[in-house]
């Protein structure tokens, strides 16, 4: 009965997709990311960041959408003497996720929508003020997001939070911890 109801679910979503038009998205984002837990710091900030890339979204009411951003993520890391450690980590952040239209749809002027997914974060360079490279760190980290959408025309802007599921270090006796990170994203909506 489950392998029923999941073949029905992905049959209705496949065709749902298929009639729609798709929706090119160029985005600008401001991130703020911070570290879940670490048994080396006593505290960990998040710093404002950046992001900008790209997706592609198909759908009416029910929407798959997939993307490619290149990321900027900062954390301020505070050890036991209150001395502040910067970390930086830069990539490549292909997220996918599905969403539904609550308001309005694509052809609204205005409409509303909630969304989630899952990401993967491909690092491709570590700035910190610690004794490690990016050599120490894991190359990839996956997460999971939900978020709520605005569109106003051909403008639209977004919030999420993003929970990472990858522990960051790949050194035994350096915890970092998982990122958790807020993204506030505007963008345009251009059909194609």
């Amino acid at each position: 009965m489950k392998n029923l109801l999941l073949i029905v679910f992905t049959f209705s979503l496949f065709a749902n997709l298929s009639y729609a038009q798709p929706i090119l998205k160029p985005t600008a984002s401001m991130n703020i990311s911070g570290i879940s837990k670490s048994s080396d710091f006593d505290n960990a900030t998040g710093q404002a960041s950046w992001q900008g890339g790209v997706s592609i979204a198909y759908g009416d009411d029910l929407y798959g959408e997939i993307g490619a951003f290149f990321v900027n993520k900062s954390t301020d890391l505070q050890d036991s003497l209150s001395q502040e450690y910067m970390t930086e980590f830069e990539g490549v952040r292909i997220p996918v996720s599905i969403g539904y239209q609550i308001i309005g749809n694509e052809n609204s002027r205005a409409g509303v929508r909630i969304f989630g997914g899952g990401s993967l974060f491909w690092i491709t360079d570590v700035q910190t003020d610690l004794n490690y490279t990016k050599d120490d760190f894991k190359p990839r980290a996956g997460g999971v997001f939900a978020g709520l959408g605005v569109d106003f025309l051909f403008l639209f802007a977004e919030t999420k939070y993003e929970w990472s599921l990858t522990e960051l270090s790949e050194v035994p006796d350096f915890m970092l911890g998982t990122h958790r990170s807020f993204f506030l994203s505007a963008g345009l909506r251009v059909p194609i």
